[in-house]
């Protein structure tokens, strides 16, 4: 069963992988990480999560349908807010900018290191808080 894996190395973070699943390009077993939850529909009998992954072996994105998702993983509701505000020294305005998604992991922690890597907003200075399920979430590593 495909598990998610989170390593650290000094200051840097990054995901292992989420499944093996066959590359898009070569159709060889290759792992794959995870990007964010697009459905979820717990009644369907075709495919109840539809769960975009990024192949490591060509670096393709691409939409995984499924019925079963990893032992142990749940579904977390993320939503990424970045304050904006006036910067003094460069007379610059920071727009406050704001992104929702979902996401699979096994804990809150893990819900935010996935946000970490799943939120596409341009952040260029912003004070910026995550919130898992309604409530801020912090790096527990510091």
């Amino acid at each position: 069963m495909a598990k998610l894996n989170t390593v650290t190395g000094g200051t840097a973070t990054f995901l292992k992988e989420f499944a093996t699943l066959l590359c898009p390009v070569d159709k060889q077993p290759t792992r794959h990480t995870q990007q964010r939850v697009l459905a979820h529909w717990p009644k369907s009998r075709t495919a109840r999560w539809q769960i975009l992954v990024k192949c490591e072996k060509c670096r393709l994105v691409h939409l995984w349908k499924t019925n079963e998702i990893p032992e142990g993983s749940q579904l977390y509701q993320v939503r990424v807010h970045a304050q904006g505000g006036l910067i003094p020294e460069l007379g610059k305005e920071l727009p406050t900018l704001e992104e929702e998604f979902m996401v699979l992991a096994k804990s809150r922690q893990g819900a935010y290191l996935q946000s970490q890597f799943s939120s596409t907003i341009p952040t260029g200075g912003q004070l910026t808080e995550t919130y898992i399920d309604g409530e801020v979430e912090r790096d527990a590593r510091f």
